[in-house]
Order: structure tokens, then C-alpha cells, then sequence
């Protein structure tokens, strides 16, 4: 009875520990994954982007713009007007290209010597130049037309006009300006007679003389047995104050400009027309000319009519500052009779005779392109 109770009861201990254990709590189960729905888009192939940037491709940085440092070359010093108009153009130059181009200025012939100015451009020493037809012999001849003495241009800008109708005209005049760019040609004041000791009113007053004068004045000196200086602006003064030279022949501007108006005592006018006109203006080196961008080219010669211009209102101040400091000094400004003026006209006329058959000689157009200036002249008169 005993083996009966005891098994019974290990039945009923193994059941309770059974039961026990199924009554714990079991484990919840794990969450299904969530379905996500695609959201509905266009169709055909989609494209996935990255949510971190990948490395991206290194730029190659922009090439700095093309710097021209430019040599421009003048004869005078950098503190007369003309000096100071070049300065301020660079620097607008400068400003308009927007650094791209750079321009030194080599003043006092410290670049190439006065008589040496065309030449210097056209074979690259200088790339710009301030220029002067007629400054030696032998170069731009033909041209030469507007710098023959006492041809009677009548003024400065009826004078720049009639050239560059010349040269619209006969394009043999710029086939003379080999290797170089005409950027600006423009006429200066009228020349007259400066001299230091002695007045001078007719021709026999500067027979023997020595005086300081350009090419054009060649023939008419020597045919009155003056000796011709040729002097490159910077030298005029110590000439005149050494006694190397007795008289001048230049504009009045030209005279304040480079002070010699202290030692020229004696000023004739020659009447408004003058000696003569010279003629200034700016060339490049054609090849570098044609290296330069288009819209660098087109730059400077937006400045040219006004630089041109600018420097004819100087011209015009430098000359009657030129007449003030003469009569300041105490200095003989002489006016001449049309008579004695004539004497000049008439000594010049062989000059013109002899340019007209060197023309020819050369086989270039001078009887025409001298008619025409003629009639020019009488036109604008």
C-alpha cells in the first residue's frame, strides 16, 4: 500500500513541475519585417542616388589672361605736357584692357635718339612711338608734302584734315610707313623764327647763321649759307646757351616746352601762317600691331581721336604761354609785313621744285599729290 502512496505522489511532483513550466510566460514573437511599398514613379529604369557625394573630378584652373608689356619711346622728358598726356593714356590703357596690357614709357631718348625714331619702331626697339614726318632725310618722302616749308597750310586742323584726305587719296603716302601702324597723324602750330642775338625779318637777316632746324629747312639755309643743326629736342637748350647755334626755327610750344624762350631774345611770327607745320603722331610696330587681340586693338584706337585732340588744345595753351613768357622776359615778338613774308614764300619755291622732281625720279606721284594739296589749301582757305 505504502509502494502504491509513494509512487503516486512522484507522479503527481512530476506533473506540478510540467504544469509549472507551461504556465511561465513565453517569448513574444519576433515582428515580421515591414513590406515597404514602393512609391510609384515614371517607368523604365530608375536611378538611385547616393545618399554620401563621391569624390568629384579636380578642375583645371583658368589660365591667367595674356599680360603685353608694351615699350613706348619719346624723345622729351616726362614732365612737359606731352609727357604727362602719354602717362595718363598708358594708365588708361591699363584700366580698359583690365591689366592686360602694361606700357613703360622711355623718356629723354633714353630708348632711341630723336632721328632714330622711325626706325626704332620698325624693327621692334620700341613698340610705340611718338613721331615726326620729316625728322631725318630719306624717310617718308613723299609724305614729305605737308612738312615742305611755306607751302601755306592755313591752320592746324584744316592742315591735319587735308593730309588725311591726301592720304585717303594717294595710298602711296602709307605704303611708305613699312613695318609700322599709323595710329594718329595730326599738324602742329606753325613754326617761326627764334634767335638769340639778332632779330631776323627777311631771309638776308639769317644768311650765316647757325641754326638749329629740321630737314625740311635744308635747302632754303643753305641756300643762303646758313648751317643747318639737326638736334633732337633734348639738346636745343645747351646748343643755344653754349652759342653752338644763333637761331631756331620751331613752334612756340616747342619753345616754352623745353625752355630755350630764355635765350631766344628775338621771336618772328612769320604771319599767322608761319615757316611751316610739322606734323606729330603715334606709330606701333606693325608686327606687334597684328600679335595683339582684336579687342585690345580696338581699345587704343578708341583713345587716338581723343589723345590727338587733347594734344592740339595743349599745343594751343603751350603757345600762348609760350607768347606770355616771352614778354615776360622782355623778350621782341615781331610781326612782318606781307612783303617781307613774300621773300620767305619765294625762297622756299625752289625747295618745292626739287622734292617734286625727286619724286618723280623715284617713280612716286609728287606733281599730283602737290596739285592736290594746293587745291587743298585754296579749298580750306
Amino acid at each position: 500500500m505504502r509502494k502504491y502512496l509513494l509512487a503516486t505522489l512522484a507522479l503527481i511532483l512530476i506533473a506540478g513541475l510540467v504544469l509549472g513550466g507551461c504556465a511561465q510566460t513565453a517569448p513574444a514573437p519576433a515582428p515580421a519585417p515591414t513590406r515597404i511599398s514602393p512609391t510609384p514613379g515614371p517607368q523604365g529604369p530608375q536611378t538611385i542616388t547616393a545618399q554620401t557625394p563621391g569624390p568629384t573630378a579636380t578642375q583645371k584652373p583658368a589660365a591667367p589672361a595674356k599680360v603685353y608689356n608694351l615699350k613706348f619711346n619719346d624723345w622729351g622728358p616726362a614732365q612737359i605736357i606731352i609727357g604727362q598726356r602719354e602717362q595718363e593714356w598708358a594708365k588708361l590703357i591699363e584700366e580698359r584692357t583690365n591689366g592686360r596690357v602694361k606700357t613703360t614709357i622711355y623718356f629723354a631718348q633714353s630708348l632711341a635718339k630723336y632721328a632714330d625714331t622711325y626706325r626704332a619702331v620698325e624693327s621692334g626697339i620700341a613698340d610705340f612711338s611718338i613721331y615726326v614726318i620729316g625728322v631725318t632725310q630719306g624717310i617718308h618722302e613723299l609724305n614729305r608734302i605737308v612738312d615742305l616749308p611755306f607751302i601755306g597750310l592755313p591752320g592746324t586742323e584744316a592742315g591735319t584734315e587735308i593730309y588725311n584726305a591726301l592720304r585717303a587719296k594717294f595710298p602711296e603716302l602709307d605704303k611708305e610707313y613699312v613695318g609700322t601702324k599709323v595710329l594718329y597723324m595730326r599738324a602742329m602750330p606753325p613754326d617761326r623764327i627764334h634767335s638769340a642775338k639778332k632779330p631776323i625779318r627777311i631771309p638776308a637777316d639769317i644768311g650765316g647763321k647757325k641754326v638749329i632746324a629740321g630737314a625740311r629747312y635744308s635747302g632754303m639755309l643753305g641756300s643762303l649759307g646758313a648751317a643747318q643743326i639737326v638736334l633732337g629736342p633734348p639738346d636745343w637748350y645747351m646748343a643755344l646757351d653754349r652759342g653752338l647755334a644763333e637761331a631756331h626755327i620751331t613752334h612756340w610750344n616747342a619753345s616754352y616746352s623745353f625752355n630755350t624762350i630764355e635765350l631766344e631774345k628775338y621771336h618772328n611770327e612769320l604771319t599767322a601762317a608761319g615757316a611751316g607745320m610739322g606734323f606729330i603722331g603715334m606709330l606701333a610696330n606693325l608686327d606687334l600691331w597684328n600679335s595683339l587681340p582684336a579687342d585690345i586693338q580696338g581699345i587704343i584706337m578708341g583713345t587716338m581721336k581723343d589723345f590727338s585732340d587733347t594734344g592740339l588744345k595743349d599745343d594751343y595753351g603751350q603757345t600762348e604761354l609760350g607768347r606770355a613768357k616771352a614778354r615776360e622776359l622782355g623778350n621782341q615778338i615781331i610781326d612782318i609785313s606781307p612783303e617781307e613774308y613774300q621773300q620767305w614764300v619765294y625762297l622756299a619755291k625752289p625747295t618745292h621744285q626739287e622734292w617734286i622732281a625727286d619724286m618723280k625720279a623715284k617713280g612716286l606721284p609728287g606733281q599730283a599729290v602737290y596739285d592736290e594739296t594746293m587745291r587743298l589749301i585754296q579749298q580750306y582757305k
